[in-house]
């Protein structure tokens, strides 16, 4: 579907069906990033809406920003008029919206779990650091978190702006401090249908997406690897560029690229240690995949 960062549906407007514009895409597609280098080349400036959302990991305005409808949205009144935006403000306070809502859902079960635990077991089981206040810390990629159980808080406390990255992955850090167990990392890299636990787990709505990868970095492992490297990856020695990530200590993340070449498209293949599901359901490692391949779309593009 030819759905723009604003909202707007292209597969329903007779310009785009009669090819007199293109769509724009998402936020965080191949198409959206290459409508706004387009944009800037051609214009000298891009949709401040589709640059927001690609700077901020967002696929759609609408749907997924805590600030929709925001100034940029009201001090245009393009592509939606005043008493549009005022009805979706309107709306949006009454159902009680806001940034400090969970992701997907509420957190009480595992903040409970979490509480439940003695520290000192919290921080054998997922490699957590201990800190003041009755507070853990925790390494994620080559960012510092801070989690407070008594105040149900999760925050950076050191590391670049993530996008989309910054608002789904505290609610995977708790759920990884509250079920991470004691068995040790396997050390054996596995591929997603291998994995102990969660055999064929990963597809239908639980695919891991390469393609945007693929698509993005082409020809290009030299750039792969130094957006990789950005978001403290490490190069390990397999296919033409691969790293290692870890988006927890009990969760490490090989990324193997191939260059695409005069025979071959571009490709992508993700391992992960055969102990993962032991640490981190199988449904919250798609999604922390998935960030992830959003944070390299994103290094790859500012």
């Amino acid at each position: 579907m030819s759905t723009g960062a604003c909202g707007i549906n292209c597969d329903v407007c007779r310009l785009h069906l009669n090819g007199v514009c293109s769509t724009c895409g998402s936020g965080t597609s191949p198409e959206g990033m290459e409508k706004h280098a387009a944009q800037r080349r051609i214009l000298g400036m891009g949709c401040l809406l589709l640059e927001c959302a690609i700077q901020r990991g967002i696929a759609y305005c609408t749907r997924d920003c805590d600030d929709f409808p925001c100034d940029r949205f009201l001090s245009s009144n393009y592509p939606y008029g005043p008493n549009f935006l005022a009805m979706q403000k309107r709306r949006r306070e009454e159902a009680g919206e806001g940034i400090s809502q969970a992701w997907p859902e509420p957190s009480t079960f595992y903040w409970k779990q979490l509480r439940d635990k003695h520290r000192n077991e919290v921080v054998l089981q997922s490699g957590a650091m201990l800190s003041d206040g009755g507070r853990f810390s925790l390494q994620c990629l080559n960012e510092t978190w801070s989690i407070d159980p008594k105040a149900e808080t999760v925050q950076k406390i050191q590391g670049n702006f993530g996008g989309e990255w910054d608002r789904q992955i505290p609610y995977l850090i708790l759920v990884y401090l509250a079920v991470a167990s004691m068995n040790p990392v396997s050390g054996q890299m596995v591929s997603l249908r291998e994995i102990e636990g969660a055999k064929n787990f990963f597809q239908g709505q639980y695919k891991i997406h390469t393609k945007p990868l693929e698509d993005c970095f082409g020809r290009d492992g030299d750039r792969f690897y130094n957006c990789a490297k950005q978001l403290g990856g490490d190069r390990i020695n397999q296919a033409d560029v691969a790293v290692r990530f870890y988006i927890f200590p009990k969760l490490p993340v090989d990324y193997l690229f191939w260059q695409a070449d005069e025979e071959f498209p571009a490709r992508v293949a993700i391992l992960l240690d055969n102990s993962s599901a032991s640490h981190l359901p199988p449904d919250a490692i798609t999604v922390a995949l998935n960030l992830l391949n959003g944070r390299l779309l994103m290094t790859a593009n500012y």
